[in-house]
């Protein structure tokens, strides 16, 4: 699931490049009273999402069951709130892909070396 997420986002980069940049520039208004309550509103119905999802990949044996599901939940929030943070100023639609593959690395396999 968090890997087609992260194939959407990639493929709205590709098709929809402008569109990605005023996203970005909406982005850095974080500190607007209108992102906070959009911000507020989305990160709760994500958060329900998550806590399912998290939830079914315990129970089917897939995701760690060391670490909290507050936590998890949390921490996936905040990695997909901020994840245009990673190639925002990136013009190649490689590079964006490249850093995108690498998120993907780490949260399968963490970030100690195999």
């Amino acid at each position: 699931m968090i890997e087609a997420a992260i194939k959407v986002n990639l493929e709205m980069f590709k098709r929809y490049p402008k569109l990605s940049r005023i996203g970005f520039q909406l982005l850095k208004m974080r500190d607007r009273p209108i992102y906070r309550k959009v911000f507020r509103r989305f990160e709760k119905i994500s958060s329900e999402f998550l806590e399912r999802f998290i939830k079914q990949g315990l129970e089917q044996g897939e995701i760690r069951d060391d670490v909290p599901l507050e936590f998890l939940i949390k921490f996936l929030n905040m990695v997909f709130f901020h994840l245009n943070d990673l190639y925002e100023d990136e013009d190649s639609f490689d590079r964006v892909k490249e850093y995108l593959s690498y998120l993907m690395s780490i949260l399968k396999h963490g970030l100690m070396k195999q």
